[in-house]
């Protein structure tokens, strides 16, 4: 049976490499840069909206945090938001499973730029 499995490795301090490996009677290795800049830069931008969003008694106030969202995912690098998404389709853009993602996006980039045993 085969199994695909995402390890990261680094090649730089200013880089990781995110293999994700398909291991199969086939293998296929598909090897994806993603700067430990636009990691960084994701999570700080999602940390701060977060803290706002989980907070505000403010509906417009959560409605414009998910536009910033949104606009942010339509710039952020397509390697790093598919490496997070991991296949979901509309993630970090619907607005009835918006907090979920966020946390979950939150968590993998915690764990992306500070290790594995950060929580």
């Amino acid at each position: 049976m085969p199994q695909f499995r995402t390890v990261s490795l680094y090649k730089s301090p200013k880089q990781r490499i995110f293999a994700s490996c398909f291991h199969g009677w086939n293998t296929t290795i598909e090897i994806v840069m993603i700067t430990k800049q636009s990691m960084e830069t994701a999570y700080c931008f999602l940390h701060q909206k977060e803290r706002v969003y989980r907070y505000s008694t403010m509906d417009w106030q959560k409605d414009d945090i998910e536009v910033a969202i949104a606009s942010y995912v339509d710039s952020m690098p397509p390697e790093l938001y598919a490496l997070l998404a991991n296949g979901r389709q509309q993630y970090l853009l619907d607005h009835s499973r918006f907090a979920e993602d966020m946390n979950d996006a939150l968590e993998q980039l915690e764990r992306m730029v500070f290790g594995e045993g950060t929580k």
